[in-house]
């Protein structure tokens, strides 16, 4: 059966609790993805790929965060973190998904990791049409690509 967590936050609450509470999710290579559930990069081990290497390189953080802009019609394009109202969070069977709503449509992000392989997909949806004609034309990575630990040295 499937499991499904969620998280709502509240525009008015003052805890903060998204920020707070973290998710991660791990390709059984030693790599992951993780974040707090609001989707802010708080720690230095926070990211979108955070990939296993061989000894003695370790871990390292290969991308950090990823914006998106919505172009409108106009041509003109709005950032979903910056103008879009952090609607909940869910994690179904381990995987995360975040759905926002800026200026009246609903877009959901979801992070997927396959099993053995240093990847990430990462997909941005609308959820309020089932046709749209807007699309995702701009988007922003945010990589700094830098070492997780102290390197691995062999027993």
């Amino acid at each position: 059966m499937d499991k499904v967590a969620r998280t709502v936050y509240d525009d008015n609450d003052n805890s903060e609790l998204g920020a707070r509470r973290e998710w991660l999710v791990a390709n059984g290579l030693g790599g992951f993805a993780s974040a707090t559930v609001a989707g802010q990069i708080t720690r230095r081990y926070h990211g979108f790929l955070i990939a296993a290497t061989a000894a003695p390189r370790g871990r390292l953080v290969l991308l950090n965060d990823v914006d998106i802009y919505l172009e409108r019609r106009d041509g003109s394009a709005v950032n979903v973190r910056e103008t879009g109202r952090f609607i909940d969070f869910t994690m179904t069977m381990g995987l995360p998904s975040w759905r926002y709503e800026v200026e009246g449509h609903i877009i959901e992000k979801s992070v997927l990791m396959p099993a053995r392989h240093n990847i990430v997909h990462i997909t941005f949806l609308r959820r309020d049409v089932e046709v749209t004609a807007q699309k995702y034309r701009r988007s922003r990575l945010i990589v700094f690509v830098k070492k997780r630990t102290k390197p691995v040295h062999p027993i």
